[in-house]
């Protein structure tokens, strides 16, 4: 009786594993298999009563088992697998970009918002069953380190710096600077990829950003995980419950905040003030916006100049996002329901971004309304609907130009190249020169 006992439940064991490895199919099946090989080994004819108490312990043993696992038959077992397959199949898809742990990536892990494609190890597309394309211009992307012990990562070579006497650059034709860079797919059920899946998972997130494969700007970081925390995590859940779908939500979230950082920083500046009514109120990279400005001109308009392709990509929701921030976050302008917005572009620069779109699109319709600005109560005629040089108006000099009124007291002025005449008429009203 007790080899019986040892034997079934050694049987019982390899029966679990079993079950494991193939399912409660498998178990119910080797349970009967079990029961078969009892009977044919351990069952002596001389002994009929080690016949009647086998099979009353297997028909005993069958009867629990069938207890246990009824409740999840074959059938329904594979149902269930298959039903969490497509799960995972279905999962939102995120976007990762991993860049090397080394001196080169060191700018923009403490907090620079612009991504070499130097830098750059690898690209994923995570929740995929597929061999998912690489993320496309424009797309809201999570920046990552690479874990410290990932291979590659480390390498000498990647901290020595190109560039330099005698070097030469590889360019593509058409003069773009584009570097191929790997890009893998991970499926949870794929086993292939547990190790991709294990880096991307110990890796440090820096930042979302938005990817550009045809620049050598390749991610322009807009929401730094230091920086903004609270943002990016809001950001981060949004991706991880709806992902790709979700892009134009998240991106919405960034860009909001940023505008509503920047008029909060210009009122602190005391801009709009009676004295100026016109200001630069987005200035690119150093309000975390990279390729986009803003400039408010007399307090009636304000001119948005693109510079990224991602601002181009993404002009209805940057414009959405600014009339709203403008309309009822802005206590200046609050009670004229908000600006005109008016787009303008610099097609150069986007070429250079890879945007090829440009000469289709070069901003919005021109006319040669006037609208005065003042500024440090002086007064200048723009043209912001024209296609003036840039926004119309170089509203980042202000500073500097009553510096340089404060050096010309009683001296005579020559302001060449001077568009509308800035530096002259300041050098004049608030420096006191003799002539300009």
């Amino acid at each position: 009786m007790k080899f019986l006992a040892v034997s079934l439940m050694r049987l019982l064991v390899f029966a679990f594993q079993q079950q494991q490895r193939r399912g409660v199919h498998a178990l119910v099946s080797s349970l009967v298999t079990s029961e078969s090989l009892i009977n044919r080994y351990v069952y002596h004819p001389n002994r009929p009563h080690h016949r009647q108490h086998l099979t009353t312990k297997s028909a005993t043993t069958r009867s629990t088992c069938t207890r246990c696992f009824s409740v999840v038959p074959a059938a329904a077992s594979a149902t269930a697998s298959e039903s969490s397959s497509s799960k995972i199949r279905s999962a939102p898809q995120q976007e990762v970009v991993l860049v090397r742990r080394n001196r080169q990536s060191m700018a923009f892990r403490n907090g620079s918002p612009l991504v070499f494609s130097g830098a750059i190890e690898s690209t994923y597309t995570v929740g995929s069953s597929d061999e998912a394309l690489p993320p496309q211009m424009g797309s809201l992307v999570l920046v990552s380190v690479s874990p410290k012990n990932n291979g590659g990562g480390n390498d000498r070579n990647d901290r020595k710096r190109g560039g330099g006497r005698g070097s030469k650059r590889k360019v593509n034709e058409g003069g773009s600077n584009k570097k191929s860079i790997p890009h893998q797919a991970i499926n949870v059920n794929n086993d292939d990829k547990v190790h991709e899946a294990q880096v991307v998972k110990n890796s440090q997130d820096i930042g979302y950003g938005v990817y550009n494969p045809e620049s050598m700007y390749r991610v322009r970081i807009l929401c730094h995980s230091s920086s903004h925390n609270a943002v990016f995590r809001e950001v981060k859940q949004i991706l991880k419950e709806k992902g790709s779908s979700g892009e134009g939500e998240a991106l919405g979230l960034i860009v909001r905040s940023k505008l509503r950082d920047a008029v909060k920083s210009r009122l602190f500046l005391n801009l709009p003030s009676e004295s100026t009514d016109s200001y630069r109120l987005v200035n690119g990279e150093g309000d975390g916006l990279s390729g986009l400005a803003v400039d408010v001109l007399g307090g009636k308009v304000a001119v948005v100049m693109s510079s990224a392709a991602w601002v181009e990509l993404h002009k209805d929701l940057i414009i959405e996002c600014l009339s709203d921030i403008l309309k009822h976050d802005h206590p200046s302008y609050e009670s004229n329901g908000g600006l005109e917005i008016i787009w303008r572009n610099t097609p150069s620069r986007l070429k250079m971004d890879g945007y090829l779109k440009a000469d289709d699109d070069d901003g919005d319709t021109e006319s040669n309304e006037c609208v005065i600005a003042k500024e440090s109560n002086v007064l200048y005629q723009t043209f912001p609907f024209s296609s003036g040089q840039k926004t119309g108006f170089y509203c980042d000099q202000r500073d500097n130009r009553l510096e340089v009124a404060n050096l010309c007291n009683g001296k005579r002025v020559l302001d060449l190249c001077c568009y509308n005449g800035g530096f002259a008429l300041n050098a004049i009203l608030h420096g006191g020169a003799t002539s300009c």
